[in-house]
């Protein structure tokens, strides 16, 4: 995993600890706690969509277990997305399991190892950060993360200078959802869609 950025990272990671805890006290189900953490994190970085992708030891697979759109286009996509499923390695989301790191696209347009750029492209999503959630037996899911395209050279340089910052606070979520998932003793097998059991 990525390292902190230093002293400029830890208020806002203290920051987003704060916020993930309070609302995920409050959230119930870990369908719930999975849309509030997305929320969370895309509210505080700037994202416009957020989806959490899990291991299905049925299908030996990553399946999607819940997502958050800050608008309709990005929630279409999202709901467009739900019938995708990631083998180890297979897609962004597949490769952040199997690396077991971060990975991140600046162009989804661009990339041929995103699936689904058609949708993206529709969606008005340009960047992906993919982070893996470690669980007891190795990488329990993924989270992903979508910027917008950005509009300009002045807005992109922008996005690359953020960039570093909102990785950690994803790699701060990661951990933080682990803990969670972990302190529920869910088994890796799916139920109904956002939930497990």
């Amino acid at each position: 995993m990525m390292t902190p950025a230093g002293d400029a990272f830890r208020p806002a990671a203290l920051r987003l600890l704060g916020q993930l805890g309070s609302s995920g006290a409050q959230a119930g189900s870990t369908e719930n706690l999975v849309k509030e953490v997305l929320r969370t994190v895309c509210s505080a970085c700037e994202w416009r969509a957020g989806e959490f992708w899990r291991y299905d030891a049925g299908l030996d697979q990553l399946v999607a277990q819940g997502g958050w759109g800050a608008d309709l286009p990005a929630r279409r996509f999202l709901e467009q997305s739900v019938s995708y499923g990631f083998p180890k390695g297979v897609g962004v989301v597949g490769r952040a399991w199997l690396e077991g790191d971060v990975v991140m696209v600046s162009g989804l347009a661009d990339d041929p190892s995103f699936l689904r750029r058609r949708e993206a492209f529709g969606a008005g999503l340009g960047s992906m950060v993919a982070v893996p959630v470690p669980g007891i037996e190795g990488v329990e899911g993924v989270l992903g993360f979508f910027g917008g395209v950005p509009r300009s050279a002045d807005a992109e340089r922008q996005e690359r200078l953020l960039l570093p910052g909102r990785v950690e606070l994803a790699t701060v979520a990661s951990a933080f959802l682990s803990g969670a998932l972990v302190g529920r003793h869910e088994p890796s097998a799916v139920g109904e869609v956002g939930s497990r059991g």
